[in-house]
């Protein structure tokens, strides 16, 4: 089971563990902007092959070997305070390096763009049709009284995954998304 999160500086790996479960992170500089944590279960192996942390951008890339699905996946948190440029080189840098290490991957995570608001997703989107690959939730993952958007993004080339949006666990400010 993979999980994002929002990692917390100054907390050890210990405080953060679950039995079973191996953990890999990338903090952010404070508490107050992202992080990207991935939690691995103790009977899948992984190449963890890129971790990346600049310009308020947080992933981590890892390849399934053994265990299922034997897929490469990037998890992403896209903090407000990156850039539109920034984002759209730091996707098309991703996408060359998980492409050469599958055919099958996923890029998933909080992009803080709303997919719904074409002005200003249209150019992200048309980056990821030029690899084949296709933004897949077409539920609210963040929603308010007044407000609901699709900023956490689960983009695929495969054609037969069927995301499930949860709103109803209330540990967060954003729904759960279930592959």
């Amino acid at each position: 089971m993979l999980s994002e999160t929002r990692t917390i500086p100054n907390m050890t790996d210990n405080e953060l563990s679950i039995p079973n479960y191996s953990l890999f992170r990338i903090d952010s500089e404070n508490r107050h902007t992202g992080g990207v944590a991935v939690y691995v279960h103790s009977s899948v192996k992984i190449d963890l092959f890129d971790c990346f942390s600049q310009q308020n951008i947080w992933s981590i890339s890892f390849k399934i070997l053994f265990g299922y699905p034997k897929e490469t996946f990037c998890l992403i948190y896209r903090g407000h305070k990156s850039t539109h440029s920034d984002f759209t080189s730091f996707i098309d840098h991703s996408c060359e390096i998980l492409s050469s290490k599958s055919s099958n991957f996923h890029l998933i995570g909080d992009f803080n763009y709303d997919f719904n608001d074409k002005s200003k997703s249209a150019t992200l989107i048309q980056k990821l049709r030029s690899f084949n690959l296709k933004q897949i939730i077409d539920s609210p993952t963040r929603e308010f009284k007044q407000s609901s958007t699709i900023i956490d993004w689960v983009v695929t080339n495969q054609k037969n995954l069927k995301p499930v949006v949860r709103n109803d666990c209330n540990i967060a400010d954003h729904n759960f998304i279930v592959l």
